[in-house]
């Protein structure tokens, strides 16, 4: 029976497919089209024809080299010049540019024109380049920004206000030979030219231009892709494989340096010398594939003089947001020892977002290389959608590869490319296998174009338009529609892709893996942990999840610890459950506790299947720090701004102070930073993550201070230009890794490699806001509060509004393994959005408006017309959750401010029994006391009064009576509800669509629900809720509820009514309801249902369970006989009473099988199939009696098996995909 029922052709989506072809919802499918094109130019029909003697080049297209008409913006990549222009209608066009040869040249396209500044970045660009004659033969050149002409015009051309002239420095040379050795020596010379309107003013023969020569590994000896200075990804990662980011001159070699005086000018525009090197590298050089890079500086001075006639661009904005030397000078690649084919380690979906996490690196890279978005760290799991939720439209999904350590970009123009790509060359091949097991072969082609395009929303804003984040990644393209899709079937689609690629000198280069992609509808994740907390020894981890819509989905948390960053030692936990019938989890496995100092990361994933076949999912990732006890060592933010304007830890912004300048983390944990979002006013500020350690003993600063001098580069741990001596005696050493030699720690491993580096993480309740890991050299991160976070499920166009709160922690690293030497700290502050019209502004001081002796901030904020001082965020169970009996119930949550406060919480079951939850939180405000878990036990309405308070120090010192205190923000003096009902119970009945559009900014929302049948009313019990705020809560004996925004953001401005985007409500809101009465047979009865607005969106679902069974049918005797009895038994055991179908087969010696009838008892013909039980329903255990007779003696003797097979009521019982359960029990007659 089983070997026949398994060679049936498997359809597994049959469900799904029957669900589509009923659902209004997919009726009127379609590809949405986004607000910018998605295709670059085609590169093979681009050129660069011509060069002047003023370094202007002329840029042509041929015929459909463009989109007809499209606006095109032309970037110089190594200047950040660049110039708008129009295709004709055949998409041709000619353009000039400044560009000598060498320059790497962005050609953006666009049907809608150019918007401000650097979001020419939202339009899809190829690149060319400047071409170099004699490059194959080892010349090379590149083109280096001088001086600190900076012009940003917006939408005024530079012929009307006039041009300063930019100052360019054009170094070319030649390289005979391009294997070295580690241990070579030898010398390099070539050109070096200055370009510049201004050269008549100067006195040419006193410029002197000073440069360096460098190497940076880009492969190493067995071909693995490696990015020197990673920002915004990297291949240097933690014990956990999550990617560290730094901006250090370490993972350069220096190898060289020259210095050289211009001679009398060539033209009006430029003026020239020669120069020449001698270049020594290290012995101990790994092998690798590296890159010379050529950085130059010079004494040229700035003029303002304006010209409006023959200028060199049509805008000039100098914003190159990138780092390191190689920003420009990447000139020539240098193949150091033997070297394996390499391999370039490319990313499906980099575009594609999944609440905030960006596109999947394949299994192969797993564990070698990682994403840096910057706002959320990527998940475990890739999800994506297949339909927009608001529209019912198919999303299309290109499935070409990026490869982000070739080049990358935030807000402006990306870092010219590691490698210059031959196009067209090599091919790119991609297979999908689909949920359901087959295949699709999506064909070859040629890479015909390079791919840059920063995300936009679909109607064309900026995913992050406001803050230093990862906009724009390299990417691979074949100009080829058959590589993007619309996916049609729920689940994992395994996305095979393998190809090769050739550069300009013939170098072949792998591409390929496997990569893992779901397909699901948004399940929003509310975790038990606040994400980034660090954790101190004894911290036990909050079993708590909240899915949203609450659904009873299945769960896996997977927590891993790193003691002491070993990974040969790492201790994993696994919780997996199910949530209940409402969205809430918490499990009963062991508790997890940190018991020794180190690093950890957390996975979650939740996964639900609805009553129509499609599939639900929610993943989070992120990693921290648990604490060494008792150290010496202090974490600590930052003193005053990031260019170093202040040197205080505690400041106010005045009206005098610098416009749109960058606030560091505050430097003290538990302190509180509160901002305004004006833009283009003294008070506007950006918020800048930072991470700096004190040594109270000395013996970090003896590990440190060495290496800095090695490395020299002290300059370089941050912006601030104070010296490495000053910051260890200011408190703020920063945190660095490093070798025993000047090499990068990166490229060899070894037990005297020193590491150092911060966790950081920024967040709102239910919105991730930063979340990076990297050295203190990195400060590239900030944000400013109108920032659309990736536009994640309860944050929209207009970002952070007035009481948005965020808690803002680091979790620093430094290790030593040669010395023994370990160090983790743990910090964390507050951060405040203030209302515009606030009288003081920006502020940084101890909290509780000078209680502890300190400045005066004032409070944190008023809520209600109340002055809030502290508060408590419950992230376990909070108002109007809803639990079963038998579920766990914890409480856990974040106080605020950050400090070690203490915890009160009371709660009082339906028949008045009172439980006392109390403990002093950890010392940045995180509490879970697991001893005080317990099982639900009662149906109805919890009662919980909650409360904190802190009697301890602060920054500026102890705290006075009385005491601060604070409870649940929204709530009445801490006092909420939180509700309970039988497992399984029917909810609310209301005629609802599960899902709806509404305008809660516009309009009231008005819910009628039902008297279920048989139910008397006694109350209907009511909690909104947003993530960290009660809305309100109440009890009446009405059916009816108003959720009513407008009124609501009266008490609550961070209720968002509008948005830039044009939508009228972007949060999420949980509406839930306890519906208490009296049922038939005259018992006390609860029914509960709870509703999600999501936006615009009203989630009505109804809580469904897909079968779950365990069977096991069993034979009295192995071995019988004619005449013998034949005893039969199936035992069932289901988790819910859902209706279900139970066949009961018997295999007969020949193969053949009948199958069996329970009432009356019948036995099918040969090979028909007939159901044992039809729409069973029962929770529980349930033993049926199959046979029990009496052998014949006719009986065929032979080898014999009994199949019981447990499918969904009227499913397919021949699709194994559609089987519960299956079990079988073999038996002999003789």
């Amino acid at each position: 029976m089983l070997r026949r029922i398994r060679t049936k052709t498997a359809a597994i989506n049959f469900a799904l497919a029957c669900a589509i072809l009923a659902s209004n919802t997919y009726a009127n499918s379609f590809t949405t089209s986004p607000a910018y094109v998605d295709t670059p130019p085609d590169a093979t029909l681009i050129q660069v024809e011509s060069i002047n003697e003023f370094g202007v080049a002329t840029v042509t297209g041929n015929s459909r080299a463009t989109l007809p008409n499209a606006t095109l913006v032309l970037v110089n990549l190594q200047t950040g010049q660049y110039i708008v222009d129009e295709a004709t209608a055949e998409g041709s066009f000619a353009a000039e540019i400044f560009a000598p040869p060498g320059t790497n040249i962005a050609v953006h396209q666009n049907t809608q024109g150019i918007t401000h500044s650097y979001f020419h970045s939202l339009m899809a660009a190829t690149l060319t380049r400047s071409p170099i004659l004699d490059e194959l033969q080892g010349g090379f050149a590149t083109t280096i920004s001088l001086g600190s002409q900076q012009q940003s015009t917006g939408f005024t051309e530079i012929q009307d206000v006039g041009q300063k002239s930019s100052t360019s420095l054009w170094i070319s040379g030649s390289i005979s030979n391009r294997t070295w050795e580690a241990g070579d020596t030898g010398s390099i010379s070539g050109e070096l030219a200055l370009y510049t309107r201004n050269l008549s003013m100067m006195q040419i023969n006193d410029i002197e231009v000073n440069g360096n020569l460098y190497l940076q590994r880009i492969f190493d000896e067995d071909g693995n892709q490696e990015r020197p200075h990673p920002e915004a990804m990297s291949h240097v990662l933690t014990p956990s494989g999550l990617p560290i980011e730094r901006r250090r001159s370490i993972d350069s070699v220096k190898i060289g340096n020259f210095t050289a005086k211009l001679s009398d000018a060539d033209n009006a525009r430029r003026a020239s010398a020669g120069w020449s090197s001698d270049y020594e590298l290290p012995d101990n050089l790994p092998q690798g594939i590296y890159i010379l890079v050529l950085e130059a500086t010079s004494n040229v001075p700035d003029f303002d003089d304006l010209y409006y006639e023959d200028i060199e661009a049509t805008y000039f904005v100098n914003d190159r947001y990138f780092a390191g030397q190689g920003q420009t000078g990447w000139v020539s690649q240098i193949v150091v020892g033997e070297v394996a084919t390499p391999r370039l380690s490319s990313v499906v979906g980099l575009n594609d977002f999944s609440q905030g996490s960006r596109g999947v690196t394949s299994a192969q890279d797993k564990g070698r290389f990682g994403i840096a978005g910057h706002l959320v760290t990527n998940s475990k799991e890739f999800i994506l959608p297949m339909v927009d939720a608001k529209s019912g439209g198919k999303f299309t999904y290109n499935l070409e590869p990026f490869i982000p350590m070739i080049s990358a970009g935030n807000k402006g123009t990306p870092s010219p490319p590691t490698v210059n790509f031959q196009f067209p060359s090599g091919q790119l091949a991609i297979e999908i296998i689909k949920p359901d097991g087959t295949k699709t072969d999506l064909g070859s082609a040629a890479f015909k174009s390079p791919f840059y395009q920063a995300v936009s929303s679909l109607t064309g804003s900026p995913l992050s338009r406001a803050s230093n984040n990862p906009t724009q990644y390299f990417g691979l393209s074949t100009l080829d529609d058959r590589f993007k899709i619309g996916f049609d079937q729920y689940g994992l689609h395994s996305v095979e892709l393998s190809g090769s690629i050739q550069d300009v000198f013939g170098n072949i280069y792998d591409i390929g893996g496997n990569y893992e992609i779901w397909v699901a509808k948004t399940l929003d994740l509310e975790e038990g942990v606040f994400p980034s907390t660090p954790f101190e020894v004894g911290d036990a981890f909050s079993p708590a999840l909240v899915v949203q819509p609450g659904v009873p989905a299945t769960i896996e948390v997977q927590v891993m610890h790193y003691p002491f960053s070993n990974k040969e030692n790492v201790n994993v936990n696994t919780l997996a459950g199910k949530a209940n019938s409402y969205g809430y989890f918490s499990s009963t496995e062991p508790t997890i506790l940190f018991e020794e100092p180190g690093e950890y990361r957390v996975d979650y994933t939740a996964s639900y299947v609805d009553e129509f076949g499609a599939l639900w999912m929610g993943s989070s990732t992120w990693g921290s720090i648990v604490e060494t006890p008792n150290s010496r060592i202090i974490t600590h933010g930052s003193r005053g701004f990031d260019g170093g304007g202040s040197n205080s830890q505690w400041l106010f912004l005045g009206d005098d102070d610098e416009v749109g300048v960058h606030l560091e983390y505050p430097y003290q944990s538990g302190d509180v930073m509160w901002m305004e979002e004006i833009r283009n006013e003294p008070r506007n500020i950006a918020d800048v993550p930072a991470a700096t350690l004190q040594d109270l003993d000395g013996e970090l600063t003896s590990l440190t201070q060495p290496r800095a001098e090695i490395h020299s580069s002290q300059s370089q741990f941050n912006s601030i230009t104070w010296g490495f001596d000053y910051r260890i005696n200011i408190g703020e050493i920063p945190l660095f890794s490093s070798s025993d030699s000047s090499l990068s720690p990166a490229w060899k491993s070894s037990d005297n490699n020193y590491w150092g580096y911060s966790y950081i993480g920024a967040a709102r309740p239910g919105v991730r806001v930063r979340e990076m890991i990297s050295e203190s050299a990195f400060e590239n991160g900030y944000w400013r509060f109108d920032d659309a976070y990736n536009y994640q499920l309860g944050n929209g166009y207009n970002g952070d509004l007035t009481n948005d709160f965020k808690f803002q922690f680091v979790g620093s690293v430094f290790r030593a393994p040669s010395e023994n030497y370990y160090y983790y700290g743990a910090y964390a502050s507050l951060f405040v959005l203030l209302p515009d019209s606030e009288p003081v502004g920006g502020r940084v001081t101890p909290p509780f408006q000078g209680a502890s002796g300190g400045p005066d901030g004032g409070a944190l904020f008023a809520l209600k017309g109340e002055a809030v001082d502290m508060f408590i965020h419950l992230t376990g169970i909070r108002a109007g959750s809803i639990l079963e009996i038998g579920d766990l119930a914890t409480f856990s949550g974040q106080i605020a401010p950050t400090l070690p406060g203490i915890v009160e919480i009371s709660i009082i079951s339906p028949s008045g029994v009172e439980r006392l939850i109390s403990g002093r939180a950890n010392k940045v405000g995180y509490f879970y006391f697991s001893e005080s878990d317990f099982t639900i036990n009662e149906t109805g309405v919890w009662r919980v009064e909650a409360s904190v308070s802190y009697d301890g120090d602060t920054s500026s010192g102890p705290v006075e009576q009385p005491f601060p205190t604070g409870d649940i923000l929204g709530s009445d003096n801490g006092r909420f509800s939180f509700y309970a009902v039988n497992k399984f119970t029917n909810i609310i009945p209301a005629s609802m669509a599960r899902e709806a559009e509404y305008s809660p900014g516009t309009q009231e929302i008005n819910i009628d629900f039902q008297q279920p049948e048989g139910f008397t009313l006694t109350s209907l019990h009511q909690s909104t809720v947003m993530p960290g705020f009660l809305l309100e809560q109440s009890e009446n004996s009405s059916l009816s509820y108003e959720y009513d925004a407008i009124a609501l953001n009266q008490d609550f401005p961070n209720l968002d009514l509008s948005d830039d985007d044009g939508r009228t409500g972007v949060d999420t809101v949980t509406m839930s309801f306890l519906l208490s009465g009296i049922d038939s047979e005259g018992k006390t009865a609860h029914v509960a249902r709870q509703l999600l607005l999501q936006g615009e969106t009203l989630y009505a679902l109804d809580p469904f369970y897909p079968l779950i069974s365990e069977s096991e049918v069993t034979v009295n005797h192995a071995s019988l006989e004619a005449g013998d009895n034949l005893n039969i038994v199936l035992t069932l055991s289901k988790t819910k009473s859902d209706l279900a179908d139970i066949y009961i087969a018997i295999q007969l010696p020949d193969e053949s099988f009948v199958t069996l009838s329970r009432e009356p008892f019948s036995i099918s013909l040969i090979n028909q199939v007939i159901p044992f039980v039809s729409g069973t329903s029962h929770s529980g255990e349930i033993v049926y009696p199959v046979i029990n007779t009496t052998l014949p003696s006719d009986i065929a003797s032979g080898n014999y098996k009994v199949f019981a097979i447990v499918t969904e009521a009227g499913a397919n019982v021949l699709e194994p995909s559609n089987w519960a359960s299956i079990t079988e029990q073999s038996f002999l007659i003789n």
